[in-house]
């Protein structure tokens, strides 16, 4: 990826308590993408298990990692991903295209 195409990116880390129902929230996230841009009903929560606890220097580094990750040039504008640490919480990291606004009232927790 070019620098260029790193920089029209921003992303968001979110700690979410354990257990995280993935359906869920998979589920929130489109709803929350709906209309922001064509093709959000296929949006796919990407998920990860990592052997490491929540607060391990190393589950950290995965973290960056995923966050610094650019999109792809043809793919959708947000990419979401749910890493889940040992002990049962995660991080979701949510990486979008500058321009990307969603709507943030299914995402809200309740």
């Amino acid at each position: 990826m070019s620098r260029s195409q790193a920089a029209s990116c921003h992303s968001l880390v979110v700690r979410m308590p354990g257990p995280v129902d993935a359906g869920e929230l998979q589920r929130r996230l489109r709803s929350g993408a709906a209309g922001a841009f064509d093709g959000a009903e296929h949006l796919r929560l990407w998920q990860e298990r990592l052997p490491y606890a929540a607060e391990d220097p190393a589950a950290a580094a995965r973290v960056r990692r995923e966050a610094e990750r650019p999109l792809r040039t043809a793919g959708l504008p947000l990419r979401a991903v749910l890493l889940h640490h040992r002990g049962g919480d995660a991080d979701l990291v949510l990486v979008a295209r500058h321009t990307l606004r969603l709507d943030p009232a299914p995402l809200a927790c309740t």
